[in-house]
């Protein structure tokens, strides 16, 4: 019995220490399958992960846990300015920017920001670690280098269908941010041959 209760003990303290790891590959995976759906696929974030609608233009949606905690000149800004809060996710859409909804998402910008050096940390590597996984054996460009910042970049596919993907990630030590952003600009592409 106690070697049951140590080792429950054990698979607890481990199982909770995760509980504090980085989530971001999760949210960006999850926001990446949006990629190539119409605009529509957008909103699910809303039901699916209870994210809120913080932003709505014609060819551009913002999506946060709180859009109460953006001020005046935030709620103006695009991309939205993540300083005030912790997580935002923005869609944009090809083609005629008067239907959101019916055109094709073919850009996601994930952006994560907090305090907690700690938790950026954990965000940072989490990301990394997805980012050795899908890309094999490919290396990213750095795209720019700053003793406060680095821009990488990679270029991927996503699935068989859709190629050239070029997933873009920027860390911030000034603001303690990072963000990822996903383009496949090939997808805009389709839309037009298709019409």
């Amino acid at each position: 019995m106690r070697i049951k209760s140590i080792l429950f003990s054990g698979f607890f303290l481990l199982s909770t220490s995760q509980v504090s790891a980085g989530v971001s590959s999760s949210w960006v995976d999850y926001f990446i399958g949006k990629m190539g759906k119409n605009g529509s696929a957008a909103f699910e974030v809303m039901t699916q992960e209870g994210l809120i609608l913080s932003r709505f233009k014609s060819d551009y949606a913002a999506f946060s846990f709180g859009e109460t905690r953006l001020n005046d000149p935030e709620q103006l800004s695009e991309p939205i300015d993540v300083s005030e809060f912790d997580f935002v996710v923005e869609y944009e859409v090809c083609g005629d920017a008067k239907d959101f909804f019916n055109n094709t998402i073919y850009k996601t910008n994930y952006r994560y920001h907090t305090d907690d050096s700690d938790a950026l940390i954990d965000e940072i590597l989490d990301i990394n670690a997805f980012f050795n996984k899908v890309r094999g054996e490919k290396q990213p460009s750095i795209v720019s280098s700053t003793k406060d910042q680095l821009v990488t970049s990679y270029l991927l596919s996503i699935g068989s269908e859709i190629r050239d993907v070029v997933f873009q990630t920027t860390i911030s030590k000034g603001s303690q941010y990072i963000e990822i952003t996903v383009t496949a600009n090939s997808l805009c592409q389709n839309d037009e041959t298709a019409s």
